[in-house]
């Protein structure tokens, strides 16, 4: 259920500009919310949706036109990468920021080669979403700070160098 536009958003849409659209998708409430807090901080304007399991993430894409889907890469009945893909066949051009719990050295080269725009490790979402968010947004990757020899081999992964 897309959340209320706050105040001057109206105005906004009375004016004809355009109200951003943001889809996140997790299956966790706490971390599902804060990301949505995240989302409006980094975002003004936008319009954000959410979506509990791939099902009704995929639904929501096909329906709306979404500016960015926030997708966490572990949902119940479906791994995010494949959904991914889904996404990317219907929309090519629209950023996907993947979150994960899982360790970036195993799962962001995989995602950037699914085509996702981003990599944000769930432990460092406080820390990194918004700069992750706008990164993307202005038509950039962005992948989560890692321990030292990470970042390289990672980067060459996501660009295909390997």
């Amino acid at each position: 259920m897309a959340r209320p536009l706050p105040f001057g958003w109206a105005a906004a849409r009375r004016k004809g500009r355009p109200v951003p659209r943001v889809l996140v998708v997790d299956n966790h409430a706490i971390f599902r919310k804060r990301v949505i807090d995240v989302v409006a901080e980094s975002i003004p304007g936008a319009s954000v949706d959410e979506a509990v399991d791939v099902r009704e993430a995929l639904s929501k894409v096909k329906q709306a036109r979404y500016k960015l889907v926030l997708l966490d890469i572990s949902t119940p009945a479906r791994e995010g990468l494949e959904v991914l893909g889904e996404i990317r066949s219907h929309h090519p051009e629209l950023p996907v920021l993947i979150l994960s719990m899982h360790p970036e050295e195993e799962y962001a080269a995989l995602a950037f080669h699914s085509g996702a725009s981003g990599f944000v490790r769930k432990a460092k979402a406080a820390e990194e979403l918004a700069g992750a968010i706008r990164r993307v947004m202005a038509g950039g990757q962005y992948k989560s700070a890692s321990p030292e020899g990470d970042n390289d081999r990672t980067k060459r992964a996501a660009d295909g160098n390997r």
